[in-house]
Formats: structure tokens, sequence, C-alpha cells
């Protein structure tokens, strides 16, 4: 397979709830959107938790630091995914993933905001950073 031009693949980060109770288990899928007009094929070079880069603003307005990162579940590492324009393909499926995998621990009440721009992608597990991010809110209640 030849290398294909995945620039136009769009992360889509969703939660599954907007808000948590202090202690919950933040559930999260990541994956793209094809938003050229042809099919891209991508394979999931690793998991993706690793490869992405996230960014998550606490309730004071300061980045949160990373914790210790931590491995678990089936991300979909080495599978060959098949994208058609317009279309949405999650990492591992259609499974959900603690934000934990992602070291962030978020347990102090407040909203946060959390960012995630570029992922790895591709024949060879090509790095797409460019301008393309998503962005979303999580309330942590008491």
């Amino acid at each position: 397979m030849q290398p294909q031009d995945v620039s136009l693949l769009t992360p889509i980060f969703l939660i599954q709830q907007t808000h948590y109770r202090s202690g919950e288990t933040i559930m999260v899928r990541l994956g793209f959107r094809n938003a050229s007009r042809h099919v891209i094929d991508i394979r999931s070079g690793v998991a993706p938790w690793i490869t992405s880069t996230m960014t998550v603003i606490g309730p004071d307005g300061k980045p949160i630091p990373r914790g210790l990162l931590e491995i678990g579940g089936d991300d979909g590492s080495g599978r060959m995914y098949s994208i058609p324009p317009g279309g949405v393909q999650f990492f591992g499926g259609n499974e959900w993933y603690p934000l934990d995998h992602w070291s962030f621990h978020l347990t102090e009440p407040g909203t946060y905001r959390i960012t995630v721009k570029g992922l790895a992608a591709g024949i060879a597990s090509v790095n797409v950073q460019n301008e393309r991010s998503t962005t979303v809110t999580v309330t942590v209640d008491p």
C-alpha cells in the first residue's frame, strides 16, 4: 500500500456524558473524520492515548499536568481502518475508554476543557499535526 494524504483527517473526541461525580470514571472516544473526497485507509500504529496531543485546562484556567500513563483495554492498535468520505472512525470501534488512559485524572470539582489536536494515523503511522482540533467540556461535580 502506498502512503496516502492524511492531511484531511480531523480528530474527533467524544465524552460519554458532560457531568460526572468526583471519583467516577470519565469515559471518552477518540477517532478521525475524513474531510476528503476519497477513502482514506489508516493503520492504528499504537494506542491513541500514547499518540494524541491532548491538553486539559482546569477550572482555574491553567493546564492540568499529565500523570503516570495507564495502559489497558483493546485500543485497536495495528488495525486497518477504511474511512469513507465524510465518515468517522473511532479507535477500538465502538469502545469507550477511561480518560485516565491519557494520564489525566480529573477528580477536583469544576469544569474542564479538553482539546485534542493531532493523532497518529496512516500506513507508516503518519503523525497528523495540523490546525484541526476538537474541544469538549466536562464538569466534575462534588
